[in-house]
């Protein structure tokens, strides 16, 4: 399985069909079976988006799975939509013809969905590089499940990364002339004060001792009148 995924040719999603469920809850003897880590340790190391498996007789989906754990993000967050998942998604489909009436132990924190009372199929809608869709359809013809996986493409996630700081900078830069004309306008301000002021008691004490004023006078024409 490694060399197959290491050698695969370029693409957008990367899915895995077969092999033993690796994350399930409804039969403690098919689900996570011996090796399993190592198995579910490959599709991580490989950059796996979707593993299906069968077996069980019951429909299961667990979030994206990393270390064996289901990602924080995920479990917090609407088990309809997978925004940028941390890792493989695992789903177990569910039986074609008899199906697992018990429904095993009850569901695991990662569990995302899950149901054990019925038979069908699933269906998998590569929509576009960016965002896949999980259908789960019964025999009956209603959804068991339904969720759409959102991945950016890499080239994407980085230019937003560029964006963002490149956006940081010039808000940063903008701020800090800002704050520099602001500085000098109050120092300009000031300054001016200070000398107007002081021009002013110069010419009250000028004015007080009998002197005659510096200033010079104003001349008004009659157009100015």
């Amino acid at each position: 399985c490694k060399q197959a995924l290491a050698g695969r040719p370029a693409s957008s999603w990367t899915i895995v069909v077969g092999g033993p469920p690796l994350h399930c809850t409804a039969d403690a003897a098919l689900c996570s079976p011996v090796g399993f880590e190592a198995f579910s340790k490959v599709l991580e190391e490989e950059s796996v988006d979707l593993h299906i498996s069968g077996g069980v007789r019951a429909y299961e989906r667990a979030f994206p799975m990393k270390d064996g754990q289901g990602c924080a993000d995920d479990l917090l967050g609407d088990p309809a939509f997978v925004d940028e998942p941390c890792g493989p998604m695992h789903l177990v489909l569910p039986g074609a013809q008899a199906y697992n009436t018990t429904g095993g132990g009850p569901p695991a924190p990662w569990t995302a969905a899950r149901s054990h009372d019925s038979s069908g199929f699933v269906v998998v809608d590569v929509i576009n590089s960016t965002h896949l869709g999980l259908r789960a359809i019964s025999d009956t013809g209603g959804d068991l499940d339904y969720a759409v996986v959102f991945k950016p493409r890499p080239e994407e996630k980085s230019g937003s990364k560029e964006e963002d700081f490149l956006t940081t900078l010039f808000w940063v830069g903008f701020v800090v002339a800002q704050l520099m004309c602001t500085s000098m306008f109050v120092r300009w301000v000031f300054s001016d004060g200070l000398s107007r002021r002081a021009s002013s008691l110069h010419e009250v004490s000028m004015m007080l001792n009998g002197q005659p004023s510096e200033q010079p006078e104003r001349v008004l024409s009659g157009d100015a009148l």
